[in-house]
């Protein structure tokens, strides 16, 4: 996985802190008869920062409840949040900081004024909050659109090319005479693989059934390709179409398992392909596990199938993959998990 960007946790801080600052300045300007010495000033500072402090903490808690569509949840702990805020700086005010004034005063009064004021305060500092957050969504949303769409332009030019779709014609041809049979199921894989490829190319997300049936259809031209040659396992969730509530980026496997084929059939001895595709929850698994020639052959490649997926996995779903890439006693393993939000409406 992509080590965290230190670049990126630096300037999350100094935003940070730019609000925090400012926010500060701002809510003084409206009590600055009240801050005439250095320990009232102490005071209100605190005072701010506790604000502050539940601010961060509906933030980072509370509005993740939101972007994850548990509505109910999040309006019933915002109410919590704001209430609990409130009710906390009036005790600190109260008891600590300024108890002269408030122990004047009508607590009950006071306590409800403090509860208005906490929630329109922490309204406000989120409301520029999540009108950045939006924003830099939308940025987020459009660089996705333009990486998906060099990424799937790449991999139109770099998936079935035409070394693969000569082999598999020439297989085809030797079947035909061997076993004419069997033709009509082969060309409709075939046809059905070359229109999904381009089908596909047009959408951002496509259901993980129609995925999943797509590389079948993929991994058993690839064993008629290579015949007998090599020993090949696949296992995949089934029924496949219980999938559906789930949505992928297409062609996102499709270079992990075509390189397994690739580099392990240079060989006729001891050669094979594990593929297992999993679900454990929302959480996709891919274990791929090929053999790998001791020779290997010079093998024609685009060399950019690979690298495609390791940007298109960045582009969409950074933080929620795992994709691991290994070599050992001439064996490569190729693992990915991959969270998969469920798709919530047609």
């Amino acid at each position: 996985m992509k080590k965290p960007d230190k670049a990126k946790i630096e300037i999350d801080w100094i935003r940070e802190l730019i609000f925090f600052w400012g926010f500060f300045i701002l809510m003084s300007l409206s009590h600055w008869n009240f801050l005439s010495s250095v320990k009232e000033i102490t005071e209100g500072f605190l005072h701010f920062l506790i604000l502050y402090t539940f601010a961060i903490f509906y933030r980072i808690i509370v509005f993740p409840l939101f972007t994850k569509g548990q509505l109910n949840r999040f309006l019933i702990v915002t109410i919590l949040v704001l209430l609990s805020a409130g009710i906390f700086l009036f005790v600190a005010d109260y008891f600590w900081f300024f108890p002269e004034f408030h122990q004047s005063q009508s607590w009950m009064k006071m306590c409800l004024l403090y509860i208005v004021n906490t929630a329109v305060s922490l309204i406000t500092m989120e409301a520029i909050f999540l009108l950045e957050y939006f924003y830099r969504q939308q940025i987020r949303s459009s660089n996705q659109m333009l990486q998906l769409s060099e990424a799937q332009t790449k991999l139109l030019q770099a998936q079935l090319n035409p070394h693969f779709l000569f082999n598999t014609l020439n297989n085809l041809y030797g079947i035909s005479i061997q076993e004419p049979n069997r033709m009509p199921v082969m060309i409709m894989q075939l046809s059905q693989l070359m229109r999904y490829q381009v089908e596909s190319a047009s959408k951002q997300q496509v259901k993980l059934n129609e995925e999943i049936e797509y590389l079948n259809s993929y991994i058993h031209l690839e064993k008629e390709r290579i015949g007998q040659r090599c020993t090949v396992t696949y296992q995949y969730p089934k029924p496949f179409e219980s999938l559906a509530t789930y949505q992928i980026v297409p062609l996102l496997l499709l270079p992990l398992i075509e390189n397994a084929f690739k580099h392990s059939s240079g060989t006729v001895k001891s050669c094979f392909v594990s593929i297992n595709i999993s679900m454990m929850g929302n959480t996709l698994a891919l274990d791929i596990l090929n053999s790998v020639p001791v020779h290997r052959p010079k093998l024609v490649s685009t060399g950019v199938g690979i690298p495609n997926t390791k940007k298109t996995l960045e582009a969409f779903y950074q933080g929620r993959y795992i994709l691991i890439l290994e070599e050992a006693d001439s064996q490569y393993r190729t693992r990915l998990s991959l969270d998969l939000k469920p798709k919530t409406h047609d």
